[in-house]
């Protein structure tokens, strides 16, 4: 998002007390896409994201690893660790479920 947007006006319906985004992903351009990445997406980045949550009044995410990662999630390894996310889960299947390369 760019700070010198326009302000919006508050969005015309209130979201339910608790109420959670239940998908979302984190792209950043500092991270390598993987070899097997269908397309790179452009930055969207958790700051941004923060700000439409905070904007529609979500209180609570699942971010989801994109494909584009592939299996490596550095990205998400790191947004963990900085933020203090202790509630984090890893809900992949198979033999890649605990590679991490954070």
């Amino acid at each position: 998002m760019n700070d010198s947007a326009p302000r919006l006006k508050a969005p015309g319906l209130k979201a339910p007390v608790g109420t959670c985004d239940t998908h979302m992903h984190i792209y950043d351009a500092l991270y390598p896409t993987a070899p097997t990445a269908a397309f790179t997406p452009p930055d969207a980045l958790v700051a941004d994201y923060l700000k439409v949550r905070a904007r529609l009044g979500i209180a609570r995410t699942v971010v989801v690893q994109p494909s584009t990662y592939g299996t490596d999630k550095p990205l998400h390894a790191r947004r963990d660790r900085r933020d203090g996310r202790q509630r984090a889960r890893d809900r992949r299947r198979g033999p890649e479920r605990h590679r991490c390369r954070a």
